[in-house]
């Protein structure tokens, strides 16, 4: 009975193995839209957990190679970044997921490409716009404010165009279904080069300050 039971585990563990394959293969080729959504909203599970591995390990380098005092200052120029560029877009990275799939559908080419190319110079031309605003408070506030914060602060301001825009090229990579082009640069690329640009400052024995730290964001 020991060696019926033996063999009918081993018989069914393949059969239930090439089962659960089988499965995983027709899901993977069903172009079906649950299917595909199914997939694209665990890829992009995937990809902001692995994402907030990087930004955690990115924190805790910082931290070590910048100091206390420097890492702080880096921290809130760099909330300013994430604060104000998040709003400048004007929901345009979000409308795209809403506008793009309804155009692509009807076959509305023309409001498709008018959305694509609009929005794109929307954000930009908004955030250039108010970088240009917030620089010239930053300047005309420069006696009120710390030494060790005016660069940073007009850097964070050249940040705010390639922020905005970044949140755009996001919803439309999204909206088209690519993690590649949506999620890929914004939350794995960009840390991922921070860290190895100012891995290469460090091994070079160059400091490591607020300025440096922000120009590899800035890159």
């Amino acid at each position: 009975m020991a060696l019926t039971d033996i063999n009918r585990l081993g018989v069914a563990r393949p059969r239930s193995l090439r089962k659960l394959t089988a499965r995983a293969r027709h899901w993977l080729n069903d172009h079906s839209h649950s299917s595909l959504a199914q997939r694209v909203a665990g890829g992009a599970f995937l990809v902001r957990v692995a994402s907030a591995a990087l930004v955690y390990l990115t924190q805790i380098l910082l931290a070590r190679w910048m100091g206390t005092h420097e890492f702080g200052v880096y921290v809130y120029v760099w909330t300013w970044v994430l604060l104000i560029g998040g709003v400048l877009d004007f929901g345009l990275a979000q409308s795209a997921q809403r506008f793009i799939p309804e155009y692509a559908e009807r076959k509305r080419r023309d409001l498709l490409r008018g959305f694509l190319r609009g929005s794109r110079w929307v954000a930009a031309g908004s955030s250039t716009v108010f970088a240009g605003v917030a620089a010239t408070v930053v300047y005309l506030l420069q006696d009120r404010l710390e030494n060790e914060l005016l660069i940073p602060l007009f850097l964070a301001c050249l940040c705010l165009p390639f922020y905005a825009l970044t949140g755009v090229q996001e919803g439309i990579g999204r909206s088209y279904n690519s993690l590649a082009s949506g999620l890929m640069p914004p939350y794995i690329l960009r840390p991922l080069l921070l860290i190895f640009i100012t891995a290469a400052i460090y091994g070079a024995g160059l400091p490591i300050d607020t300025v440096s730290v922000v120009l590899a964001a800035f890159a």
